[in-house]
């Protein structure tokens, strides 16, 4: 190395000094020189770490609070969208809601239409207990055939023989009523009294064919009308009946044993005339049913007086239809005497 220039090295910082007299570069004088630019090197990475320091804080907080904005601008945003989801779903249900009225009524027209399903209810009802409620039948004679005098259809105008064809067990026939009434069927009878389910129907379609020696049923008309929000199929129908002796031991017991009475009636065709109410509900099954017979009108021809009508029609009100469930009411305002009065 030169005698006039000293090369420093320390710390891998290089630096090169201008010519200094040789004297001046003794020792003694460099030791404090050294030391001296050590102090000025650590200044200077002490000052370089503080300015990093306050650089980074101010960026740190910048960040957080950006990020505190986006966070709140997001549940705004989801606040916002929620209730526009919840405004168009309202709107939705009220454009379901009147649809499904709109639907309704059509429904309910086309129901009650004279080709709607209510009329096609009612009518294959009729068709199916034609022949009232089939007699139990031996097993394996499910084909058994019958040749009853009866008619049925609207607008029949005269009695004639059906041809022999298969008669429904009384199962099938009970399967197709209890498919089209409701189980707690209220069932309102001549009289007026209620009774519940299908059974005093099941017994009135087997008793009058039983107890009569030959039974003709024509339907005359059937409209639909509409009764406090129920769609109800009105009917208009008649049955014909001989008088047998079955018939005045269960449905004329006053006239059984009297001969003038007797002679009266047996063999006599009576024809009753009826008008039977059959109430809907929404799903489409008979709630309520009601029949009113007129068998003052119907006694009056072969008897000829109202005090005989009288004395034959008074016992047969306990034949109305009824079921254990639903025994007779006693005393009811809805009785023959209170009916001609």
């Amino acid at each position: 190395m030169s005698s006039s220039s000293l090369v420093l090295r320390r710390d891998g910082l290089d630096g090169i000094v201008g010519s200094v007299p040789k004297k001046l570069m003794t020792p003694a004088t460099a030791a404090p020189r050294r030391q001296k630019e050590d102090e000025t090197r650590l200044a200077v990475r002490k000052g370089g770490a503080k300015s990093a320091g306050a650089s980074t804080s101010p960026t740190t907080k910048k960040l957080s609070t950006e990020r505190s904005r986006q966070c709140r601008q997001r549940q705004k945003n989801y606040a916002l969208n929620l209730e526009d989801s919840v405004r168009a779903l309202r709107a939705e249900l009220v454009d379901m809601q009147g649809l499904r009225a709109l639907r309704r009524e059509q429904a309910m027209h086309t129901r009650g239409s004279p080709t709607g399903s209510l009329v096609r209810k009612v009518s294959e009802y009729y068709n199916l207990f034609a022949h009232g409620l089939a007699p139990e039948t031996p097993a394996g004679s499910a084909g058994a055939t019958t040749s009853s005098s009866v008619s049925v259809g609207v607008g029949a105008s005269r009695k004639r023989s059906l041809p022999s064809s298969r008669v429904l067990s009384p199962q099938e026939q009970r399967d197709f009523m209890y498919s089209i009434m409701d189980p707690q069927l209220e069932v309102y009878d001549w009289v007026g009294r209620m009774t519940v389910g299908c059974q005093p129907l099941l017994n009135c379609w087997e008793s009058w064919v039983l107890w009569h020696s030959s039974y003709l049923f024509q339907v005359e008309s059937i409209r639909v009308v509409d009764v406090q929000g129920l769609l109800a199929v009105c009917t208009n129908s008649t049955i014909t009946v001989t008088v047998s002796e079955k018939t005045l031991e269960f449905f004329f017991p006053a006239a059984a044993a009297d001969a003038r009475l007797r002679a009266k009636l047996l063999g006599q065709e009576i024809v009753y005339s009826l008008r039977d109410t059959f109430f809907f509900s929404e799903s489409g099954r008979v709630v309520k049913y009601t029949v009113d017979m007129d068998f003052i009108g119907a006694l009056m021809a072969p008897v000829g007086n109202y005090a005989d009508v009288l004395a034959l029609v008074v016992p047969f009100n306990d034949l109305a239809i009824q079921s254990p469930s639903a025994p007779l009411v006693k005393g009811s305002r809805h009785t023959v005497e209170y009916l001609l009065s």
